[in-house]
C-alpha cells in the first residue's frame, strides 16, 4: 500500500458538521480552513488588498474594462443588483423570465423576435434582436420591475422612445 493512499483511507472528515468532505489541513476541508483563516487574519488580508490595488490601479482598472468588454451581461446584471439593492421591495428579473412570461413576440408590432439577433445597436441584424422595453419608461418614472417591462425589437424600442404604449 501507497503512503499516498493510506493518508487517505485514514483521513478523518472536516470538523464542521454537516461537511463530509476530508480534512486536509487541521481537520477541516479546504473552503472551512480558508473561512477560518479569514476570520483570523481579516485586518491584515484587507490592508494588503487594498495595498495591492493602490500599487496595481491601472492594471486593475484595465482588467475590470477588458472583463467588461467580455462579459456584458454580467455588468447589466450587477448594475441592475446594485439598483435594486437600494429598494428592495423589488425583485430582480432575467430576460428568460420576461420571454417566459410575456412571449417571443414584439408588444409593439407583435412580430417575431429573433434570439439569434445581436442585441446591440449597430451590428447586422440588431433592429430584430430582442430589447427588454420598460412600458412605462424608467425617466418617466417607471419601475423597473418585471411587470413593467416587455419584449420588444430592438428598432422597435428605440423608435418609441420614452412614450408609453398601452
Amino acid at each position: 500500500m501507497s503512503n499516498s493512499l493510506w493518508y487517505i483511507i485514514y483521513m478523518s472528515n472536516c470538523i464542521y458538521s454537516g461537511c463530509d468532505k476530508p480534512g486536509q489541513i487541521k481537520n477541516m476541508c479546504r473552503k472551512h480552513y480558508n473561512a477560518d483563516y479569514f476570520k483570523q487574519n481579516k485586518e491584515f488580508i484587507l490592508i494588503s488588498h487594498r495595498d495591492y490595488y493602490k500599487k496595481n490601479k491601472e492594471r486593475m482598472r484595465q482588467w475590470r474594462k477588458d472583463y467588461h468588454k467580455k462579459h456584458p451581461e454580467v455588468s447589466r446584471r450587477n448594475k441592475l443588483v446594485r439598483k435594486n439593492r437600494t429598494n428592495s421591495r423589488y425583485k430582480l428579473y432575467t430576460d428568460l423570465q420576461v420571454l417566459e412570461l410575456y412571449g417571443l413576440n414584439c408588444h409593439i408590432c407583435l412580430g417575431p423576435i429573433d434570439l439569434n439577433a445581436p442585441r446591440r445597436t449597430g451590428k447586422p441584424g440588431w433592429q430584430n434582436g430582442l430589447h427588454i422595453d420598460h412600458i412605462v419608461p424608467i425617466s418617466l418614472g417607471g419601475l423597473d420591475t418585471i411587470q413593467n417591462v416587455r419584449p420588444a425589437h430592438g428598432l422597435c424600442n428605440l423608435n418609441k422612445y420614452n412614450l408609453e404604449v398601452l
